[in-house]
Protein backbone atom coordinates (compact mmCIF):
# COMPACT_ATOMS: atom_id res chain seq x y z
CA UNK A 1 0.00 0.00 0.00
CA UNK A 2 2.97 2.33 0.54
CA UNK A 3 3.58 2.90 -3.16
CA UNK A 4 -0.11 3.65 -3.73
CA UNK A 5 -0.17 6.07 -0.79
CA UNK A 6 2.82 7.89 -2.20
CA UNK A 7 1.11 8.10 -5.56
CA UNK A 8 -2.10 9.43 -3.99
CA UNK A 9 -0.01 12.04 -2.20
CA UNK A 10 1.74 13.05 -5.42
CA UNK A 11 -1.40 13.25 -7.58
CA UNK A 12 -3.83 14.77 -5.07
CA UNK A 13 -1.56 17.50 -3.72
CA UNK A 14 -2.07 16.36 -0.12
CA UNK A 15 0.60 14.86 2.10
CA UNK A 16 -0.44 11.27 2.90
CA UNK A 17 1.41 9.27 5.54
CA UNK A 18 0.91 5.98 7.31
CA UNK A 19 1.87 4.84 10.78
CA UNK A 20 0.73 1.32 11.54
CA UNK A 21 -2.93 1.07 10.58
CA UNK A 22 -3.53 4.82 10.74
CA UNK A 23 -3.37 7.13 7.73
CA UNK A 24 -2.78 10.87 8.10
CA UNK A 25 -3.69 13.36 5.38
CA UNK A 26 -2.51 16.98 5.45
CA UNK A 27 -2.86 19.84 3.01
CA UNK A 28 -5.46 22.23 1.69
CA UNK A 29 -9.09 21.36 2.35
CA UNK A 30 -9.68 20.44 -1.30
CA UNK A 31 -6.55 18.26 -1.51
CA UNK A 32 -7.35 16.50 1.77
CA UNK A 33 -10.94 15.83 0.64
CA UNK A 34 -9.75 14.45 -2.71
CA UNK A 35 -7.15 12.18 -1.11
CA UNK A 36 -9.59 10.95 1.56
CA UNK A 37 -12.28 10.22 -0.99
CA UNK A 38 -9.82 8.38 -3.23
CA UNK A 39 -8.53 6.31 -0.30
CA UNK A 40 -12.03 5.38 0.86
CA UNK A 41 -13.12 4.34 -2.60
CA UNK A 42 -9.92 2.47 -3.44
CA UNK A 43 -10.25 0.66 -0.10
CA UNK A 44 -13.79 -0.37 -1.12
CA UNK A 45 -12.46 -1.70 -4.43
CA UNK A 46 -9.78 -3.70 -2.61
CA UNK A 47 -12.45 -5.03 -0.25
CA UNK A 48 -14.41 -6.23 -3.30
CA UNK A 49 -11.38 -8.26 -4.38
CA UNK A 50 -10.08 -5.88 -7.07
CA UNK A 51 -6.30 -5.53 -7.16
CA UNK A 52 -5.31 -1.84 -7.03
CA UNK A 53 -2.59 -0.71 -9.43
CA UNK A 54 -0.93 2.68 -9.86
CA UNK A 55 -3.04 3.25 -12.97
CA UNK A 56 -6.17 2.66 -10.84
CA UNK A 57 -4.91 5.31 -8.40
CA UNK A 58 -4.27 7.72 -11.28
CA UNK A 59 -7.70 7.12 -12.74
CA UNK A 60 -9.41 7.49 -9.36
CA UNK A 61 -7.79 10.86 -8.71
CA UNK A 62 -8.53 12.13 -12.24
CA UNK A 63 -12.15 10.98 -12.08
CA UNK A 64 -12.77 12.38 -8.60
CA UNK A 65 -11.28 15.75 -9.57
CA UNK A 66 -13.82 16.04 -12.39
CA UNK A 67 -16.75 14.27 -10.75
CA UNK A 68 -16.44 14.28 -6.93
CA UNK A 69 -19.66 12.26 -6.49
CA UNK A 70 -18.43 9.38 -8.69
CA UNK A 71 -18.46 5.89 -7.18
CA UNK A 72 -15.47 3.86 -8.36
CA UNK A 73 -17.04 0.55 -7.39
CA UNK A 74 -19.87 1.21 -9.85
CA UNK A 75 -17.35 1.68 -12.65
CA UNK A 76 -15.69 -1.62 -11.79
CA UNK A 77 -18.95 -3.53 -11.47
CA UNK A 78 -19.62 -3.39 -15.20
CA UNK A 79 -17.22 -5.13 -17.58
CA UNK A 80 -17.40 -3.49 -21.00
CA UNK A 81 -14.90 -5.76 -22.72
CA UNK A 82 -12.67 -8.71 -22.02
CA UNK A 83 -9.17 -8.27 -23.40
CA UNK A 84 -6.95 -10.80 -25.14
CA UNK A 85 -5.46 -11.95 -21.83
CA UNK A 86 -8.94 -12.53 -20.37
CA UNK A 87 -8.52 -9.44 -18.22
CA UNK A 88 -11.71 -7.44 -17.71
CA UNK A 89 -11.72 -3.90 -19.06
CA UNK A 90 -13.84 -1.43 -17.11
CA UNK A 91 -15.22 1.99 -18.04
CA UNK A 92 -12.88 4.76 -16.90
CA UNK A 93 -15.03 7.84 -17.37
CA UNK A 94 -18.73 8.65 -16.97
CA UNK A 95 -19.08 8.82 -20.78
CA UNK A 96 -18.01 5.23 -21.28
Amino acid sequence: MGRNLGHISKTSGAKVGQRGSQIRIQGTEAAVELAAQALEQLYALAGAGIAITLSDVDQAIRLLKVEPQAKLLEYHSETILTGVRRKAIYPRTPGQ
